[in-house]
């Protein structure tokens, strides 16, 4: 076992790195996409690179070894130490090769809806962690995305997901998502008109979407918006509380008459992901419980989607048909 010199973090913030990201999902699950190593070998690195896994030990003392592959075919063996672990709130390692080393500290917290991960790079020197800033932030983010992912890869029972590709660049889909004149025309089933549509697309700001059937009824729908970066990621809330009565009773079949919205707040994570001429685009909604969710597959919940995303491309470009 390799020896570990001793990492003495400067306690100024300038020695510090620091990347924060809010996750729609359980801190437990959260804690898991990286505790857990068959998810861990998947997502750990910036865009591009890969890992193969020689140890992965997740206790006090416990080492961390593994070779990372970049995309430029070089190799990167790195190798770890766990100095404190404490499920499902907090991971804390030493990094002793190759070239830098440095402390990071992992904090999971609990968050309204969903969870929030901070990562905390401590190096011994100030002059280390600025020469290396623009690099690790950049990375850092990157590394983060690749979670995002792996999480909609791996839905839980209490969350749906959904994928597609538009040829349109990030920007373009991006404002369609977040100008209202442009969401008024897709969002919805085709059969419905959106006669009501105030968006204020920025983190905290709020929305309302007015629904209408083509037998002239009307679902209202609100919420806020809890994240907006342009133009690779939205998160915002879903309240269908202003949808009529005979919906809900699909949602809790028997409901009470205090029971004006069983279906919960939902939490929308959507993501653009730039493929050069082409956008992927994934959604990711998380339930209350799982029930609500199986309540709103039954419902057609992917049909009525996979409508509006129709009506998206064909705003987008004439030509997209996926």
């Amino acid at each position: 076992m390799t020896s570990a010199p001793p990492i003495l973090p400067s306690t100024t913030p300038q020695a510090e790195i620091r990347s924060t990201r809010f996750f729609a999902v359980s801190r437990e699950r959260l804690f898991a996409a990286f505790s857990q190593a068959d998810q861990l070998v998947h997502w750990w690195g910036p865009e591009g690179f890969t890992n193969t896994f020689e140890d992965f030990d997740l206790r006090v003392g416990g080492q961390w070894r593994f070779i990372m592959h970049g995309p430029d075919g070089k190799d990167y063996a790195n190798i770890n130490e766990f100095t404190e672990v404490v499920p499902p709130s907090r991971i804390v390692f030493r990094h002793l090769e190759p070239i830098h080393h440095f402390e990071m500290v992992m904090d999971f917290k609990e968050a309204e809806g969903g969870s929030q991960l901070t990562w905390r790079m401590r190096f011994p020197t100030e002059e280390e962690a600025e020469k290396l800033r623009p690099f690790i932030i950049r990375a850092n983010e990157e590394n983060f995305d690749r979670l995002e992912s792996n999480l909609a890869a791996r839905p839980g029972a209490d969350e749906w997901v959904f994928s597609c590709s538009f040829h349109a660049p990030p920007a373009q889909v991006f404002q369609a998502w977040t100008n209202a004149a442009m969401l008024a025309q897709w969002w919805g089933p085709h059969s419905f008109t959106n006669p009501v549509c105030d968006l204020d697309a920025r983190s905290g700001g709020e929305y309302r979407i007015g629904m209408r059937s083509p037998e002239g009824e009307d679902y209202a729908l609100s919420g806020r918006f809890v994240e907006v970066n342009e133009p690779t990621r939205l998160i915002f809330t879903m309240d269908c509380t202003g949808h009529p009565p005979a919906w809900h009773d699909l949602v809790k079949p028997g409901r009470t008459p205090e029971e004006t919205n069983p279906a919960g707040i939902m939490w929308a994570t959507v993501t653009f992901h730039d493929q050069g001429q082409r956008t992927a685009l994934a959604i990711r909604i998380r339930f209350e419980t799982s029930a609500i969710r199986d309540s709103f597959v039954h419902m057609g919940i992917e049909r009525g989607w996979t409508e509006s995303l129709e009506s998206l491309a064909a705003l987008l470009s004439p030509k997209q048909e996926e």
